[in-house]
């Protein structure tokens, strides 16, 4: 199953890096300011409302070092029956 937002996200953007795996990604703000930590937010609530379009959420994080639950991690595992990857 391709999704065009999955090839969107792992691409990488103004707001997260992206380290692939043979399995997966982890996505993570582009640096460690407040700023792009507010801004991947966003990135996280697109990942969770796409979950199921080729892979899962695997793990989330939140960050220690700032108030406000802001995750400043996500991993992914894709969907094992997308060899498109």
């Amino acid at each position: 199953m391709s999704s065009e937002f999955l090839d969107a996200l792992l691409s990488g953007g103004a707001d997260h890096r992206v380290s692939r795996t043979s399995d997966g990604a982890s996505l993570k703000p582009t640096d460690s300011t407040e700023e792009a930590l507010k801004a991947f937010q966003s990135v996280v609530a697109n990942v969770e409302a796409n979950e199921g379009r080729g892979y899962r959420i695997f793990k989330t994080h939140e960050s220690r070092d700032r108030g406000g639950n802001r995750v400043d991690l996500v991993m992914i595992q894709f969907d094992e029956n997308d060899d498109d990857r």
